[in-house]
């Protein structure tokens, strides 16, 4: 048989799962060896099962595709030294490049070893050894960082702003006009990253004002609805530089380029590799991962300790504080404003169960009266990043889904203070919780108007607080709807007449047992309300 009829087979052996018509082709002690997964399988038989395992657990998104190639042209010239060695067999002539994730670039090379007598196959080998092949393996790294690759490296520094950061101890790096020429472009992790996080940051909603490099970090000044952040950003390269966690970024509070804001951290890895002949560069989180998203971390202090804690966005942390303002005064208005409206569910812990709809507030008024107020704890499952979550002394601690679009939490579930089936490895009780006086100054509603109807807003209302301050509120219901003479929102019935029937009623009586009346609303005539 031909080489190339016989790769054939071996490709689709890989490729397709067709294994019936390579086993003919194996001798009994065949080998099958793959040195970049360190697996060694010896006897045709095993290697049949071993290729069909293989492939019935591959998702279709990693199968493999091949292309078959003269081997000369992929060995280095003392490429046949590094091989294992089989007595009494040659080296095919033709070899297999095997892709997979559709890269353009080869992830292996397979080369057969054959009898020289009966032309069966003694040995498959799978490689990605460098020593062996002339062949840009998958994502081949591009050899260690150089040590001049530092944060201030980035942006040229005026001398005055460098005399400066001298005299303050913030500054003693390698300037860029210092660095040779010749090595510029090695000094890639910094000017990456700093590439990287303007545009991130800018995705998730902070712009950025200005920057300035630390001797350790990247300082960004930005704004995002009105308050004021400061992100310092850590990177490194094949190797971390520095072990972040709260003793360490403390300092960062006391930097006059902080002042007046949230000092929040990010800490990211930048990969530089090498498909075939060209030089790419991949991002990945603190852990070097490529599969989740970037995190920021807010500088904080908690009981006396200095820690990193994980910071999603304001208004995830706001709700925090809403929701224990809930419970801990038993508010439906102020759930009215951090729950979502169809189906909220809070899981228990253990036999406690599911409760949804009512039930969801119901529970959360039991566990108040049972175990008292909320407070705010601190949890750490791995290393140094804590969670702000709210806890009840002597039953657990929350953590909730919150809808990105409306910021209203989904769901709440309560854990053991151990964690359960997710091991905790500290968790800090304080007594903080929200102001009592946090709705105090809301001012009440006066009056109430209808709007006259556009086209794209059918119910709208004109509220009139004792303020003075004047809001205006829309129905929200689908723009398909709109042209309806009737339709539904929240299981009640609207027309046009009905939207004129907006009145403000003092209070209604709670639709839930346990909790207290509601303050002021506006009534419709088909039992709709809006607290």
């Amino acid at each position: 048989m031909k080489d190339c009829e016989i790769m054939e087979i071996l490709g689709n052996a890989f490729a397709n799962g067709e294994v019936d018509a390579l086993s003919g082709l194996l001798s009994d002690d065949c080998e099958y060896i793959s040195d970049y997964s360190g697996k060694r399988v010896t006897s045709a038989e095993s290697i049949i099962k071993r290729m069909k395992d293989l492939y019935e657990c591959v998702t279709d998104e990693g199968r493999y595709a091949y292309r078959i190639v003269d081997h000369a042209g992929l060995l280095r010239e003392d490429g046949l030294v590094q091989m294992p060695k089989i007595p009494d067999t040659y080296l095919d002539e033709k070899a297999l490049l095997l892709y997979q994730y559709s890269k353009e670039y080869p992830c292996a090379v397979v080369s057969v070893a054959r009898d020289r007598e009966n032309g069966i196959i003694q040995r498959i080998l799978l490689s990605r050894d460098s020593k062996i092949y002339n062949v840009s393996f998958f994502e081949e790294d591009c050899g260690e960082d150089s040590p001049l690759d530092l944060p201030s490296t980035v942006a040229p520094l005026t001398a005055h702003d460098r005399h400066v950061r001298e005299l303050r101890g913030e500054f003693s790096g390698q300037h860029l006009d210092d660095v040779p020429e010749e090595i510029k472009g090695e000094l890639y992790i910094w000017k990456k990253a700093d590439e990287y996080i303007k545009s991130w940051l800018g995705g998730k909603g902070y712009k950025v004002l200005e920057s300035q490099p630390f001797d350790d970090c990247i300082g960004y000044r930005c704004s995002r609805k009105n308050n004021a952040y400061t992100v310092f950003m850590y990177a490194y390269g094949q190797k971390k530089t520095a072990q972040l966690d709260g003793d360490y970024c403390r300092k960062l509070l006391d930097y006059e380029f902080s002042e007046n804001s949230t000092v929040l951290v990010v800490c990211m890895n930048v990969k530089r590799v090498r498909t075939g002949p060209e030089t790419t560069y991949k991002i990945g989180n603190y852990y070097g991962s490529q599969e989740y998203d970037l995190e920021l971390w807010r500088v904080n202090s908690v009981a006396g300790k200095n820690i990193l804690e994980y910071y999603p966005r304001k208004e995830m942390m706001d709700a925090t504080y809403k929701l224990m303002y809930a419970f801990n005064h038993d508010c439906l208005d102020v759930y009215d404003t951090i729950i979502c409206e169809k189906a909220p569910a809070f899981h228990g812990i253990g036999s406690d169960g599911i409760f949804m709809n009512s039930a969801f507030y119901t529970s959360l008024r039991r566990l108040h009266e049972q175990y008292g107020d909320m407070k705010i704890g601190y949890v750490r499952y791995n290393d140094v990043i804590y969670s702000s979550t709210p806890y009840i002394d002597g039953y657990g601690f929350f953590s909730f889904r919150v809808d990105n679009n409306t910021d209203r939490i989904l769901e709440a579930t309560a854990y053991p203070f151990e964690g359960g089936e997710k091991k905790v490895a500290e968790y800090i009780k304080t007594d903080e919780r929200e102001s009592d006086d946090m709705y105090d100054r809301i001012p009440q509603l006066k009056s109430v108007s209808v709007l006259p109807p556009v086209p794209t807003e059918r119910f709208a209302l004109k509220l009139l607080f004792e303020n003075g301050e004047c809001r205006k509120y829309v129905l929200p219901i689908p723009s398909a709807d709109e042209d309806k003479e009737v339709l539904q929102y929240k299981q009640r019935v609207f027309t046009d007449r009905v939207w004129q029937s907006a009145t403000v009623k003092e209070s209604l009586p709670a639709e839930i047992s346990g909790y207290a009346d509601r303050e002021s609303v506006v009534e419709f005539k088909n039992g709709f309300f809006l607290s």
